[in-house]
């Protein structure tokens, strides 16, 4: 088995993940779509149950595959 890092892990990931959330911005910027109308609790109950959500994932992630192994073998 050929032995090449796994692409969509560590830097270049992120910097994907960024790239692309800037490009939407951009986009919904010079679209002009309109905003959704929500309340202020419901936006911020939304944003912390997502923060949690990312953690979970992340401690998960990091302690399922050590920093040594990341991005030379495949979990699944």
């Amino acid at each position: 088995m050929d032995r090449k890092r796994l692409f969509g892990s560590g830097p270049t990931c992120f910097l994907v993940g960024v790239i692309v959330v800037l490009i939407i911005y951009y986009l919904e910027l010079f679209l002009k779509i309109p905003k959704i109308p929500i309340s202020n609790y419901l936006s911020n109950m939304i944003f912390i149950i997502m923060i949690i959500l990312t953690l979970m994932v992340m401690i998960w992630g990091f302690a399922s595959l050590p920093l040594k192994k990341r991005g030379k073998e495949l979990i699944t």
